[in-house]
């Protein structure tokens, strides 16, 4: 969601954009704990408060800041984004492409469309046949 707010940044500066996300980033995936979170935060605000700039790509990156500081960082609701707000869940999606490999994968699909009937039956398969386990890798 930070991305489709920072579309103005972009615009004027796709490298500054790239850098600002990838911070963000990486503030959420070394934040270990609440104080750690903290003091990250504070860094990666002092670094982009004080990047000097034109005064269109300023006030872009001022507003992405703004946007960011607001919605993700005060807000109550959704500033566990961090994580180690929850150090047991991953931070990726890897496990559901392991699925959606396999599912793709030539023991099954071989990589082609299928009906909706038929892909949910392929997909059946291979989370609840047990006498088709076989199948599985």
């Amino acid at each position: 969601m930070v991305k489709s707010r920072c579309g103005s940044l972009k615009s004027r500066s796709k490298k500054l954009y790239a850098a600002f996300l990838e911070d963000v980033e990486l503030v959420a995936r070394h934040s270990l704990d609440e104080e750690s979170h903290h003091a990250l935060l504070e860094l990666f605000f002092l670094k982009w408060e004080a990047v000097e700039t034109s005064l269109e790509v300023k006030t872009a990156l001022d507003s992405a800041l703004n946007y960011f500081r607001k919605n993700w960082v005060n807000d109550s609701s959704v500033c566990h984004w961090y994580q180690g707000s929850s150090p047991l869940q991953a931070m990726t999606n890897n496990g559901l492409e392991r699925h959606n490999a396999v599912i793709k994968s030539e023991s099954y699909c071989n990589g082609q469309k299928h009906a909706l009937n038929d892909l949910y039956h392929k997909v059946r398969i291979f989370y609840f046949c047990h006498e088709c386990s076989h199948f599985r890798r």
